[in-house]
């Protein structure tokens, strides 16, 4: 399970005791760079965060260029997400957002990843992301799932 927490929460609690408490393995971080102590202390529970931050290209691209640079040199075997789903520069895990709300064109869509024809998959904004090279591929939102009213009364 993946929860997304709010800026208050994690700050407003003692971190080991919050990452402790979460339900899942993974914790997705939106629009904060969060402190030191709380990646810490999640890299020292065995916790998997992820953080997303604001986008403004050109510096973002330099930036995640050298976060990844350092987080290789200090961890070669941690992956890296450098973007969730939007704009990829150098990443592990190659991730997008897609909110189609037609199961039938939703799969359609990724109906080509392939990582031994990277060239076939589906990218978001391709004309400025880094394409996709076989890495893992994963759509980390979605959304448009709907119970239908006759779904919703039948019998399990």
């Amino acid at each position: 399970m993946l929860r997304v927490s709010a800026f208050r929460e994690v700050t407003n609690a003692r971190v080991p005791d919050f990452l402790k408490r979460e339900y899942g393995q993974a914790q997705g971080l939106h629009q904060k760079v969060f402190e030191e102590r709380f990646h810490y202390w999640a890299d020292k529970l065995g916790y998997l965060t992820r953080g997303a931050a604001a986008n403004n290209y050109e510096p973002y691209s330099r930036s995640v260029r050298s976060l990844v640079a350092i987080t290789r040199a200090l961890d070669p075997a941690r992956p890296v997400n450098d973007a969730s789903g939007y704009v990829h520069v150098k990443t592990d895990i190659f991730t997008v957002h897609d909110y189609d709300q037609n199961p039938v064109t939703f799969a359609d869509r990724y109906a080509t990843v392939n990582p031994a024809k990277p060239a076939d998959a589906f990218v978001r904004f391709p004309e400025v992301s880094a394409p996709y090279e076989g890495q893992p591929y994963v759509v980390d939102e979605y959304g448009g799932m709907f119970w239908t009213v006759d779904y919703a009364g039948a019998s399990p």
